[in-house]
């Protein structure tokens, strides 16, 4: 309506002059998100802080993994187009050819991913879930998958919340993006580009990983997402 227009253009002016004269800091979750921000809202750079997505989830590192197949889980609230779900199917049919693969699917299908999982016996599907319930999947879980399509948004980097709760029951990431919070030296998060996917490099990610404990995971990866720890970082920054 015309009313809700005006209502979300002024909306729009009151936040770019909050940014611009009253907002101290903007703490942004990636460089994209930043420039977004300085250009969009007009935010002083020098106002800008770069940290990550964080949570503090109690660590659930029950262990009940498969040995005559490779568990594969993507969980979401709804399977929205920048979540790729053609293209997770995709890599885990192809997958399928190396390795005996399952996939898990947690969260909300509309009725053409309905119709599209149908042709795929590897695909279990959930639905919605209580935590422990996914905890449960998660314990027989080999490799957990992050967004996909990115791309479709305009992006090309994210700090997932789903990373973190993935690695918090000690279960390595794969995605085709970079997340921000992890140096490129971090074993147990594999961004392998879209564009340049190398299936072997990806097998070999999930076979490496078996050799680890969920322990060994959650232990390497939890300065990267607790936020008890990056909001002590940001204190020392804004003291």
């Amino acid at each position: 309506s015309f009313y809700r227009r005006q209502y979300c253009f002024f909306t729009l002016i009151l936040f770019k002059l909050l940014c611009r004269y009253k907002i101290k800091h903007n703490i942004c979750f990636s460089r994209e998100i930043a420039s977004h921000v300085i250009a969009q809202y007009y935010a002083p750079s020098q106002s800008i802080f770069l940290t990550v997505n964080s949570h503090d989830p109690t660590p659930v590192l029950l262990d009940n993994r498969l040995t005559d197949v490779h568990t594969l889980t993507f969980m979401c609230g709804h399977f929205y187009p920048w979540q790729g779900l053609d293209l997770c199917i995709s890599l885990v049919k192809e997958l399928s050819v190396f390795l005996p693969v399952k996939l898990h699917l947690i969260g909300h299908l509309n009725n053409e991913q309905h119709d599209l999982i149908k042709h795929f016996p590897f695909i279990i599907y959930h639905g919605y879930l209580s935590n422990f319930e996914i905890d449960s999947i998660l314990s027989e879980t080999d490799v957990g998958l992050a967004p996909f399509a990115l791309d479709r948004q305009g992006l090309s980097e994210s700090s997932s919340l789903k990373c973190a709760y993935y690695l918090s029951r000690g279960v390595p990431v794969l995605s085709y993006f970079k997340d921000t919070r992890f140096h490129s030296d971090f074993y147990f998060y594999l961004a392998d580009s879209l564009h340049s996917r190398s299936i072997h490099n990806i097998v070999n990610f999930i076979l490496s990983c078996q050799k680890y404990t969920k322990q060994d995971v959650y232990s390497s990866s939890v300065k990267f997402f607790s936020h008890t720890l990056i909001l002590t970082e940001l204190n020392l920054l804004f003291d």
